[in-house]
């Protein structure tokens, strides 16, 4: 322990660490000089940020974020600095995130209300190994993989960890969040799971299982506490499905308060072809080699 905290004290990170939004690239060759490993055998992972010409020009406001692979938004949407996606993520139109929450392989629907610090679908460490920790799967050493273990420059962590052994949960399946979903502060949702649509779930809540749409849930693990709405209304509202549709004529109508009033004009405007279908501007951002591209949909 007095080696690792002397090696510390001598190494301490730069404060430039940062993602640069004007070169949309985030830099490793600070932290890999930290650890005194030459940048072209260990990679950090290649993590970008958006340029800000880029997000003003899709209507997505907020601060910097960052993702690895690629983002599907459907705008305007809002997304603050801190907030990080892992692999492929999407989110619905009008949806807002919270600072310094993170998704893994994650589909966000239109709509949704986003609290701070919420986690989605992110990897777990294996519990059918001698250990949980990360020397008992490949997770740092192979050049391949990315540098992301605080011990890898330690030749006592070199002598135990296995290169050769396969990631935990490599498959990691795609996490649902439906159509006007409320998440709370620090909510975990595991990976897989799906939340239905106008679901509610409480901070610092733990889900683990499916949640049914219209159901609120809280705890750990989060438990069922009630439905907002009766059997009757929530299966009218995932029968007419308001998000699919550009409802700005029935804002004209005191009818939002009023649930029953405001299915009813909905479905009386659907079945005389009086309402149009919303269709979003929707961009898809890709990380190409460290630089981000923007593609229209």
């Amino acid at each position: 322990m007095d080696d690792l905290l002397a090696f510390l004290q001598r190494n301490r990170p730069p404060k430039s660490l940062i993602f640069d939004s004007q070169e949309a690239i985030y830099s490793t060759k600070p932290f890999l000089s930290f650890l005194k490993i030459k940048p072209e055998i260990h990679k950090m992972p290649k993590a970008i940020t958006p340029p800000q010409s880029f997000l003003n020009s899709m209507k997505v406001a907020g601060g910097k974020f960052s993702f690895e692979r690629s983002l599907t938004l459907e705008t305007p949407t809002f997304i603050p600095k801190g907030v990080r996606f892992y692999e492929t993520n999407s989110i619905g139109f009008l949806s807002y995130l919270s600072e310094e929450s993170r998704f893994f392989n994650t589909t966000i629907g239109r709509y949704c209300s986003i609290a701070e610090s919420v986690f989605s679908g992110i990897q777990q460490h294996p519990v059918d190994r001698i250990s949980t920790h990360p020397f008992t799967y490949n997770w740092s050493l192979n050049p391949k993989e990315d540098l992301s273990c605080i011990f890898s420059p330690f030749q006592e962590y070199q002598a135990v960890v296995d290169t050769k052994a396969p990631l935990p949960n490599k498959d990691v399946p795609r996490t649902i969040i439906g159509n006007d979903v409320w998440i709370g502060r620090s909510a975990t949702i595991k990976p897989g799971i799906t939340i239905g649509d106008g679901a509610v779930i409480g901070s610092h809540a733990v889900v683990t299982h499916d949640v049914a749409p219209y159901t609120i849930v809280a705890g750990v693990p989060a438990r069922t506490l009630r439905q907002r709405f009766d059997d009757k209304t929530i299966e009218k509202f995932l029968k007419l499905q308001w998000w699919l549709y550009n409802i700005s004529p029935l804002r004209k109508d005191p009818s939002y308060t009023n649930v029953e009033l405001f299915l009813e004009k909905l479905e009386t405007l659907i079945k005389e072809d009086h309402i149009e279908m919303l269709r979003p501007e929707t961009y898809i951002l890709e990380n190409e080699n460290g630089q981000c591209r923007k593609h229209v949909l």
